[in-house]
């Protein structure tokens, strides 16, 4: 956010999703779901969510962990299953367990603890017209 100085940000700001790293070597690049170097150089890691974008405004469900060395997300398998996955900066990429299935209409994303540690799936349905 313009003029916010992330180490006095409000730490309810913090349980949001956030595109960079505490560490500030790294960044989320929410257009193509790739984590990317701060600095420019070197090689992004894809995410590989398969997930639609969430619309409106509301928080990517995309967090760094506070040591900076994994993004947390919710991503779709082939077999199209939600689950929540943990990608590192080195590449590797796990799956931490299942993500309740998202209805069509409905919007989800991931709330974080400050630590990162624990999360919970927030859920609304949009209105039908």
């Amino acid at each position: 956010m313009i003029g916010t100085n992330p180490l006095e940000e409000s730490p309810l700001t913090r349980t949001y999703a956030t595109d960079r790293s505490e560490d500030g070597l790294w960044l989320i690049d929410n257009a193509t779901g790739r984590i990317v170097p701060a600095s420019g150089d070197g090689l992004s890691i894809a995410l590989n969510r398969n997930v639609p974008r969430t619309p409106g405004f509301l928080p990517e469900s995309v967090r760094f962990t506070a040591d900076s060395q994994w993004v947390i997300y919710r991503g779709r398998d082939a077999e199209g299953k939600d689950g929540v996955y943990r990608t590192s900066v080195w590449g590797v990429q796990e799956r931490l367990g299942d993500h309740p299935p998202v209805a069509a209409g409905a919007r989800a994303w991931l709330r974080f603890s400050p630590d990162a540690r624990t999360f919970v799936v927030v859920m609304d349905q949009l209105p039908s017209n």
